[in-house]
């Protein structure tokens, strides 16, 4: 794709991965609002969005309001987009002054994302269930068309093993998936690694880029502070 050629390899996984994230929230992105998706309300938990006041005259206004204040009542104040652009660079620049820390800390985290070995067993023990289980429903059909038989006993017992079979199933497909995204995670944090290391450690302007590639969410507090919480595990509040 033209876009791998524009974007370091590192910064594309970190891209791929914000796009997933947005996707799979409730409301659409849109590019003139890079809060979108990341500004979330800590009183009711909806994202803020931009509203725009005077927007007709030379007082127009820019305001970020949390999308549900006038749905659940909630207490989350107003805020300057400039407040929280500044918010985020004293944020950034705090992590990137101790930058080998933060490297450090996102490589203990991969650490214990990559160890499987737990979820490997478990999934195995499933699956050997199952195989055991649809044995015995073979074995039991079986033998039901070969003798005459109580058929509310055999419908009971059918109707056991199979909810036994589906049980496992379940829990085996949640625990692969939860292994899926521990290697989601664990790319993440490696791209996040690589691109920290090529960034510079202080920055004194807003970048809509490093905002994207670097905060996984910002929580507002109704005291105006703002917890931003970065891809590699690390909160700051200003």
């Amino acid at each position: 794709m033209l876009i791998n050629r524009i974007i370091e390899k590192e910064e594309w996984t970190l891209v791929q991965e914000e796009l997933k994230r947005r996707a799979n929230r409730k409301y659409a992105y849109q590019n003139a609002n890079p809060y979108l998706t990341k500004l979330i309300c800590d009183d009711c938990w909806h994202f803020f969005g931009v509203k725009v006041f005077h927007s007709t005259d030379k007082y127009k206004k820019k305001v970020l309001v949390c999308n549900g204040k006038y749905k659940c009542s909630c207490h989350s104040p107003s805020l300057d987009p400039e407040i929280v652009n500044k918010s985020f660079v004293e944020a950034y620049n705090q992590v990137m002054n101790n930058k080998e820390t933060l490297i450090e800390d996102a490589k203990a985290i991969i650490q214990l994302l990559t160890n499987t070995s737990d979820l490997d067993d478990k999934i195995q023990k499933l699956n050997t269930e199952m195989e055991e289980t649809e044995l015995l429903v073979e074995n039991l059909i079986r033998d039901n068309a070969k003798r005459s038989q109580s058929q509310e006993d055999y419908e009971k017992h059918y109707n056991e093993l199979v909810e036994k079979f589906e049980k496992a199933k379940d829990k085996a497909e949640s625990l692969v998936e939860e292994k899926a995204d521990k290697i989601n995670k664990k790319d993440v944090l490696e791209a996040f690694i690589k691109t920290i290391e090529a960034k510079e450690n202080i920055i004194d302007k807003f970048s809509v880029d490093l905002w994207n590639l670097m905060i996984q969410e910002a929580i507002v507090h109704q005291d105006k502070t703002i917890t931003f919480k970065f891809k590699n595990g690390k909160e700051i509040t200003i």
